[in-house]
């Protein structure tokens, strides 16, 4: 009898990942309608929890922000849903 090499899944089991750690993603998020402006929007809306902005070493206080591309149009840190 010749010893069989293959896994339980059929598979060789040198192939197989020892440890699979899978988390739920929390809650079901539907693709940002802007990508760029909801990743600029949550970095400056986490740094804010750790930090501040200053202008010439005085803090300022700040609510929205503006691309170079398009300086007319505001766009808030923490947009009201």
């Amino acid at each position: 009898m010749v010893p069989d090499d293959r896994h339980e899944t059929g598979g060789d089991p040198r192939e197989e990942e020892e440890h699979v750690w899978r988390f739920p993603l929390a809650g079901e998020r539907t693709p940002a309608e802007d990508p760029l402006l909801e990743m600029c929007r949550l970095f400056f809306r986490d740094f804010l929890r750790i930090g501040f902005f200053t202008r010439e070493g005085a803090r300022v206080n700040v609510d929205g922000f503006v691309f170079v591309t398009d300086p007319e149009r505001v766009h808030e840190i923490d947009e009201k849903r």
